[in-house]
């Protein structure tokens, strides 16, 4: 069951990642904070 709940969990944060990425490029459209967010979206994965 511990493992259900955290698959839920960071799939839940991914989700709230790619929310914030895109928010993220919206504001700044600049390359470094894209490979920023790209790095940190394969540490959460």
């Amino acid at each position: 069951m511990l493992k259900e709940r955290l698959k839920a969990f960071f799939s839940a944060d991914s989700v709230f990642t790619l929310i914030f990425a895109l928010f993220f490029l919206t504001s700044f459209k600049k390359p470094l904070t894209q490979v920023l967010l790209i790095v940190l979206m394969f540490f959460l994965f």
